[in-house]
């Protein structure tokens, strides 16, 4: 197993104090530590410099999560395969002692095309949650759209895959008595099947309503919409990957929007604003 880029983590600023080396072989994708792999190296939140180094074959790609989860705030470093090292110091970028988890990949291996996932799924969602739901609930704005990396302890997801995710809050109307809230989350699986083209289905569902006199009689009603939901999700998707109807050589997400890629810098930004599906050509 070769690897393909590498990158360290260190405690204190240029390079200082302990340190962590980290690196994606040329067979993965990513390289990633939640919070409490970092606890275990007592790196949590006390990470204040990085450095990435070239690669002949990828840019490396190093993303710092202020969420124990590859969630929350994050800041995104790029380093493009020419030239040496790139060192980052993070008191630079407003992050210094706030990395709580943490990925690394690899991209750029071959032509690739990205697509937003709020902007390719967001109208399809709201107008197939809208007649699921009918009257017994209503949207609380739109959802929010995010990759779910790695999710370690979330039944029926696997801890080694990366996940799509979308929550959805509620309102629920209910005649003479105080509305309650409520929300639903699924999560959405895409993959390259046997002849290499992208699918997608819903991998799991989720609910909760708020705590009271009515809630098991909302959850009961809500509950079969939910499920239905996955059915009904798993239809839409197949629509809209139809579209891609060739085969590829590889899929991966990225957190936030990712469209625009960045060869060599810094960007900021936030899980829960978008998630980005990258599919790599044959």
């Amino acid at each position: 197993m070769s690897v393909d880029v590498l990158a360290t983590v260190y405690e204190h600023v240029n390079r200082g104090g302990r340190s962590r080396l980290y690196g994606v072989s040329a067979e993965a994708r990513y390289q990633r530590a939640d919070s409490v792999d970092l606890d275990s190296y007592a790196m949590r939140d006390l990470i204040s410099s990085t450095e990435l180094f070239n690669s002949s074959s990828s840019d490396n790609n190093l993303y710092l999560f202020a969420g124990d989860s590859f969630d929350g705030e994050f800041r995104h470093l790029a380093h493009a395969r020419t030239g040496g090292s790139r060192l980052d110091n993070l008191t630079d970028l407003g992050f210094n002692d706030r990395t709580a988890s943490l990925v690394q990949v690899a991209t750029g291996r071959g032509p690739e095309f990205r697509i937003s996932f709020r902007d390719a799924f967001l109208d399809e969602w709201n107008t197939s949650i809208d007649g699921q739901l009918g009257s017994d609930a209503n949207r609380t704005g739109d959802p929010v759209m995010r990759w779910q990396a790695f999710p370690r302890g979330i039944s029926y997801l696997d801890p080694d895959l990366v996940y799509l995710k979308i929550h959805q809050d509620l309102n629920i109307n209910i005649d003479w008595w105080p509305d309650y809230a409520a929300w639903i989350e699924y999560h959405i699986r895409l993959y390259l099947d046997g002849a290499n083209h992208v699918q997608g289905y819903c991998a799991r569902w989720a609910y909760w309503v708020e705590g009271g006199l009515k809630s098991s009689g909302i959850a009961d009603r809500l509950q079969p919409k939910v499920v239905a939901g996955c059915s009904t999700l798993d239809d839409r998707l197949a629509a809209r990957l139809g579209a891609l109807n060739f085969a590829v050589h590889d899929l991966y997400i990225l957190p936030g929007n990712q469209r625009f890629v960045v060869d060599e810098g810094t960007e900021s930004g936030n899980v829960d604003d978008d998630a980005t599906v990258v599919v790599e050509l044959s």
